[in-house]
């Protein structure tokens, strides 16, 4: 499931962590907390020691961030698995979570240059771009990556390539 070509991005926030233990120990964060990371692929919800209130980050494929608060806990009783359906059919509880509180409205890539209108294209490999994929609106690209005629300029780079954005 992991790319092999995948970036480890916990090992300089663990470092930083690290080096700034002693001057957060006073403060009570991270105190007593194992710290690490894993393959979110081999784990599961359960297997995650949480606190409630705390914001938990988890970050896949280099630019996806998915941050998590757990505001609240439910204990699994006898009556989480009860026939209810009329039939002697189990309805399983567990299947209505986790609950979904909040969820952010999707808003539209903005172009990386100029930062002022949504993004057309999203660029790979381009030996003027910091970033890849590197996402653009059509004004931008079109000053960056073409010439006088409109025609792509093929000395952006080797592996070159644009796609049609979103």
């Amino acid at each position: 499931m992991r790319s092999p070509d995948a970036v480890d991005y916990s090992i300089p926030v663990l470092q930083w962590l690290k080096e700034t233990t002693t001057d957060r120990a006073n403060s009570g964060n991270h105190q007593g907390e194992a710290l690490g990371s894993f393959k979110m692929e081999d784990h599961t919800f359960a297997d995650l020691s949480v606190r409630l209130g705390v914001q938990y980050r988890f970050v896949h494929q280099g630019q996806c961030e998915h941050v998590l608060k757990f505001e609240r806990v439910r204990v699994a009783g006898s009556l989480w698995k009860q026939p209810t359906d009329g039939d002697g059919n189990m309805f399983r509880y567990e299947m209505n979570y986790p609950v979904t509180t909040y969820t952010l409205k999707p808003r539209a890539q903005k172009c990386g240059v100029c930062t002022l209108y949504a993004a057309k294209y999203a660029v790979h490999d381009s030996a003027i771009l910091i970033e890849t994929p590197a996402f653009l609106c059509e004004i931008c690209f079109d000053s960056l990556h073409r010439d006088a005629s409109g025609n792509i300029i093929l000395e952006v780079g080797p592996k070159f390539q644009v796609e049609s954005f979103p």
